[in-house]
Formats: C-alpha cells, sequence, structure tokens
C-alpha cells in the first residue's frame, strides 16, 4: 500500500510521510520477573514505571516530530505540536499464540479533545499491529492493521466509563483463549475473536492530532510455559499474507509491493492438479509508487494447460458503476482459513484517493489479506489490483489500474503471454470463479 494511502484508511490516521516511530532491537530478556498468587499460580510480569530508561525507549525531542521524555517523578511523557502520528514502542519477549494481559494508565494532559491514543501491541512495523484506543470525549475503538490493510472492529463507540477532559484512565487488554477483552477502569467495553499478532512490540500511539499524554505505567503479564496453538498447521513459521495471482506459465505472479517491502523471505502457495503446493519466490520487478511487485516462483513446473492465462486486460478505463469482484485471501493464516474468497461490488469512482488517476475507489468488502488480489470485471478482464480500503466508511475500497502493469511487464526478462481474446465472458459466474481461483495466490512471508 502506498504510504499516503494510510491516512484514510481510519478516521484517525495510522502512517503517513511524517508519522514518527523508532524501534528497539533489544529483546529485553531480563526485565521480566515471576510473580505468584497465594495459589501458586505464576506468571512472568513486565512492570515499566518509567524510572529511569533502562529499557530503552526511543525517546525524541523534536519540535516538528513530537516530544517523548521521562517525566521527573516517573512516567513517560508524550506530545505532538502538529497534527501526525506519533509513537513509542520497544520490544518484548513474548509468544504468538500465548494468552496475555497489558495494561497502562494514560492521562490526556491537553489537545485535541477528538484526537484517538493508547496501546499498540503485536506490533511488527507501521504496517503490521494491533491497538486499543480512546479519545477524551469518551468515545474508544480497537482493531488491527495488518499487510497494510486496516479493520476497525468496533466502529467508534461511547463509554461512560471512560474518564472525560483531563483525567487518568486505565486502559486494559486481555486475550484469552480466542477472545480479548477490552477494559477502561476495570469495566469491560467490549470483546472481539481474536487474531494473531505478528510483531513482539508493545507501545503507546497518538493518531494525527496534537495531543499531550502523561503515561505512568505500562504493565504485561504472560502465562508460564503456555503453549503455541498455530491456527494453520505447517503454517506456524510465517509472520504475515496477502494476495495474488499468475500472470504467466513461466511463474511469474503480480501482488502489491507493500505486502513484500519489510521481509526476509516470501513463499507463494498454489494448487497443482488441486493440491495446494508451497513454493520460494524472489522478487524480479517492484514498483513503490504504484505499490506493485512481480516475483518469480522459483522451482514451480506450471502446466501450460492448467495454468493457460485466461486474463485479458481492458483497452479503456473502466466506467463508473462497473460490476467487480475479487478473488483472494484474508487473514489466511489466522482465522479465515485458505480457501479463495470472493467478494463483489461497483465500481465508484475512476479516481483513488485525492484523485489519484492510477487507481479505482470500489464497494468492494476487503481485509486484511485482501492485498495484491485482482479485481476482475463481470466479463473477466483484469481490470485492477487491490490494495487499499477505509475503515470508517461501508465497503470503500481501493485498485491500482491493471494498466499499471504494462510497464512492469516490459522489464522482465522475459515475454508476457497476453492473451488477445476473451474467452470467458460467455462463462457464468461460478466457473469464471472456479477458473480465476486457480491463477489466485497466497503471498506467505517471514
Amino acid at each position: 500500500m502506498k504510504k499516503y494511502f494510510a491516512i484514510i484508511l481510519l478516521t484517525f490516521t495510522f502512517l503517513s510521510t511524517n508519522a514518527t516511530h523508532a524501534q528497539n532491537k533489544k529483546d529485553s530478556l531480563d526485565v521480566w520477573k515471576k510473580v505468584c498468587d497465594d495459589f501458586k499460580e505464576c506468571k512472568w510480569v513486565f512492570n515499566e514505571k518509567f524510572k529511569d530508561n533502562s529499557n530503552k525507549w526511543p525517546l525524541v525531542n523534536d519540535e516538528e516530530k513530537g516530544i517523548a521524555e521521562l517525566m521527573p517523578n516517573g512516567g513517560l511523557h508524550i506530545k505532538t505540536n502538529k497534527k501526525i502520528d506519533f509513537a513509542q514502542w520497544i520490544k518484548l519477549d513474548v509468544v504468538q499464540y500465548e494468552d496475555f494481559s497489558i495494561e497502562a494508565d494514560i492521562k490526556f494532559a491537553g489537545g485535541s479533545s477528538d484526537a484517538f491514543y493508547g496501546i499498540i501491541y503485536g506490533v511488527k512495523d507501521w504496517d503490521n499491529y494491533h491497538f486499543f484506543c480512546i479519545n477524551s470525549a469518551g468515545y474508544y475503538n480497537y482493531g488491527v492493521r495488518y499487510e497494510g490493510l486496516n479493520a476497525v472492529f468496533s466502529g467508534n463507540l461511547y463509554s461512560s466509563y471512560i474518564l472525560r477532559g483531563k483525567n487518568a484512565n486505565k486502559l486494559k487488554i486481555k486475550k484469552s483463549g480466542k477472545k480479548a477483552y477490552f477494559s477502561v477502569n476495570g469495566e469491560i467495553l467490549d470483546n472481539f475473536n481474536y487474531r494473531a499478532i505478528v510483531g513482539k512490540r508493545v507501545g503507546f500511539v497518538s493518531f494525527d492530532a496534537k495531543i499531550n499524554l502523561e503515561i505512568t505505567s505500562l504493565i504485561y503479564q504472560k502465562d508460564i510455559d503456555s503453549e503455541s496453538t498455530p491456527v494453520e498447521k505447517g503454517d506456524e513459521k510465517y509472520t504475515s499474507s496477502g494476495s495474488g495471482f499468475i500472470i504467466s506459465q513461466k511463474g511469474y505472479v503480480v501482488t502489491n509491493y507493500h505486502v513484500i517491502e519489510k521481509i526476509d523471505k516470501c513463499f507463494v502457495e498454489l494448487k497443482i492438479n488441486n493440491e495446494a503446493k508451497t513454493y520460494e519466490a524472489e522478487v524480479v520487478q517492484k514498483d513503490p509508487k504504484s505499490d506493485l511487485a512481480i516475483l518469480k516462483i522459483k522451482g514451480a513446473t506450471l502446466d501450460p494447460v492448467q495454468f493457460k492465462i485466461p486474463y485479458v486486460y481492458p483497452a479503456s478505463t473502466s466506467e463508473v458503476g462497473t460490476q467487480v469482484f475479487t478473488l483472494g485471501y484474508p487473514m489466511a493464516l489466522t482465522s479465515m482459513g485458505k480457501e479463495v474468497k470472493f467478494t463483489d461490488g461497483k465500481i465508484s469512482a475512476k479516481t483513488g484517493y485525492q484523485g489519484d488517476i492510477g487507481s479505482y475507489q470500489t464497494s468492494v468488502p476487503v481485509q486484511p489479506g485482501n492485498s495484491g488480489g485482482p479485481l476482475f470485471d463481470s466479463e473477466g478482464k483484469l481490470v485492477g489490483i487491490i490494495n487499499a480500503k477505509i475503515m470508517e466508511a461501508d465497503n470503500v475500497s481501493y485498485a491500482i489500474k491493471s494498466s499499471s502493469l504494462k510497464n512492469l511487464f516490459e522489464l522482465l526478462p522475459e515475454p508476457i503471454e497476453m492473451q488477445s481474446k476473451n474467452e470467458i465472458s460467455g462463462l457464468a459466474l461460478e466457473q469464471k470463479i472456479k477458473l480465476l481461483s486457480n491463477f489466485t495466490v497466497l503471498i506467505k512471508s517471514k
């Protein structure tokens, strides 16, 4: 996803070109203490009082980027003088699937009353993390940002348990089994089916606002000897996923640049003779500006009959109102499983966010993991590539126009087999989906 897209993904922004963050590489294995109750039930506890900076918070004092400093009597002071995203996080030794709780005392000391702020956890980077936020007007929300797409699971909801104005609130997230619970000042506000974290960092964030915060504590508790239970057997080693589609019998695959931007290794899972196979892939071309990348599958032999490329690329821009659909793998390694998913809608505008002429706005519902999936019109023509969505507007998503692929194709070392005649336009929708699903692949990353 192009970085500016994240500005529109939520009412409060998650990332912008002037967003500030820092990353600590220390695992902090020595910060955990074993704490047991009267019944000899024990937990590992990380208790940060901010008396010093032994845990190496990435403090900063910059009027343009923001201020993060330790307060004289303990606590973390965060202040921004401009409307920017600002975060502080550290890396802890946590397990992906363990039960845990995170709580913090956060005081709103001034700034915009509608600004959202709170806890981020399971942080891998700015494109992958969970959040639980409130504002001083009494509203809260929670959700996840995953591979460049965001999902606010709650929306902005009001709670009388949130202390208004310049008061401290105790925020807590508790994960137990398959549920995550969110509370403020000891009162549970909501819960949802838990999505596995992809990173080990935890911290605090304020979104796109001038704000002044005082954080007096952070407590992270986790079970001792908790067992990891991978959602998909054999996929424990992968940390993120997206979608893509085959464009050549020679093993070339299109996806979003942001899907492969910050990874060490990339793998493609596809079906060969109805059996799922996973192959390592290499990035052979990328265009960060248009958020596109082309991969080449290593070691795969694609049957020329099964993988005869069916796509026809439209000669002109699709019209507003055109019926379209996408295929992809949303949240494939966690809650939604690895069956290819179909959703449909219409082209809402010929331009994307802020009038971007290289994208469409659509009403197709998409979720984290749909990034890089193909967008087809009702005739089966490839009209776009899914890459972003707006969170608080119903079914507002964006797709890069397929015409953007042309320049990348020309840079490949081998020519792409372009289909000149649309041989699938007369098929029923169910038949189109069945055929095109064979060319839609799951991108898995480490």
